[in-house]
């Protein structure tokens, strides 16, 4: 994964809209990281292109899916369509040490827009 700053030049995400997903997620509570991943983050996006945004979190069960339909109700606003996901932080890293396709994915394009992971 890059760091917001070593994706500057290809992140396509404004500060702006960087700033009110970070501010609606931390609303809902307590993410390690958040992430942005896909086209926009790959700097490969066109006009139709959504937001693809992964929060990871400490908390399981129940409490994440909490979390997670908490934070999406904080991210209403947003001028663009948001692909939103959460999921607990163990299980993204034992996907990576698996080789989930996803995992991989986010670990080779992602961009660390909070956090650290």
């Amino acid at each position: 994964m890059r760091t917001l700053e070593e994706a500057r030049n290809t992140l396509q995400i404004s500060q702006e809209d960087i700033d009110f997903i970070i501010e609606g997620i931390l609303r809902a509570g307590e993410p390690i990281v958040i992430i942005a991943y896909g086209s926009r983050a790959r700097g490969e996006a066109d006009e139709y292109s959504d937001y693809d945004i992964l929060c990871l979190s400490a908390l399981e069960g129940c409490e994440l899916k909490e979390y997670s339909l908490a934070a999406d109700g904080e991210l209403w606003g947003l001028a663009r369509d948001l692909d939103f996901l959460v999921l607990n932080v163990d299980e993204f890293r034992a996907g990576l040490k698996a080789g989930n396709e996803f995992a991989c994915d986010v670990d080779r394009d992602g961009v660390v827009l909070y956090g650290t992971v």
